[in-house]
C-alpha cells in the first residue's frame, strides 16, 4: 500500500503490526511506533510561483509558509479544497504541524484560509494551470509534481525558448 502517513494514521485500526526483513536497517524516525507502517519516502510540499506576475506587480517571492498569510498575498494563492485532493490534504497537515500541531496550528490555518479570500479550487491540477496562466501568483504542490507544473508553464508560455528563464524557482518548507 502506498499513501501518505496522514492517511495511514487515520486508518491505523485496520492494520496489524508487521516487522519487515530489513527492519534493523530502518531508522526509527520512519516507523510508526506500534509497527503498523513504515514511511519510506518524504513528500515535501513546495511553494511555486509566477515570477513574471510577481515582478510585474512589485511583489516579493514568498520565502516561507508565513509569507502566505501576509496581506499582500490575499486572493493570490492557488489552493485546492483538501476534501477533493490528497495533495491539498497533505499540505493542510504539513502547515498544521509546522505551526504548532493540532493544539496551536489551527490559528495559522485560519489565517491562511482567510488569505485565500474565498478562492478555493476543486482540483490540484488547476493550481498548476492557474498559476501558470496568471490567474494566481503562487500555488502549493508536492515536490513530486514539479514536472507537471513545468509542463503547465510551458503550455501557458508564448515563447517556449525562454521557458527555463520563465519557469519559477521553488521554495521547500
Amino acid at each position: 500500500m502506498v499513501c501518505g502517513a496522514d492517511s495511514l494514521e487515520a486508518f491505523k485500526e485496520h492494520f496489524a503490526p508487521y516487522v519487515c526483513a530489513n527492519d534493523k536497517a530502518i531508522d526509527s524516525t520512519y516507523k510508526e511506533p506500534n509497527g503498523l507502517w513504515i514511511g519510506e519516502s518524504p513528500l515535501p510540499m513546495v511553494i511555486f510561483y509566477n515570477k513574471k506576475l510577481i515582478e510585474d506587480n512589485g511583489l516579493y517571492i514568498p520565502q516561507s509558509w508565513n509569507d502566505l498569510i501576509k496581506p499582500e498575498w490575499k486572493g493570490k494563492i492557488a489552493y485546492c479544497l483538501p476534501s477533493n485532493s490528497g495533495s491539498a490534504y497533505t499540505q493542510l497537515c504539513t502547515m498544521l504541524f509546522a505551526h504548532g500541531g493540532i493544539e496551536k496550528g489551527w490559528d495559522f490555518i485560519k489565517q491562511f484560509c482567510d488569505n485565500l479570500d474565498g478562492k478555493i479550487l476543486d482540483s490540484s491540477d488547476k493550481c498548476h494551470e492557474m498559476v501558470a496562466s496568471g490567474d494566481f501568483y503562487v500555488g502549493l504542490t508536492p515536490l513530486s509534481d514539479i514536472a507537471t507544473v513545468k509542463y503547465d508553464f510551458e503550455q501557458a508560455s508564448d515563447s517556449k525558448e525562454n521557458i527555463l528563464e520563465k519557469f519559477n524557482d521553488i521554495i521547500t518548507n
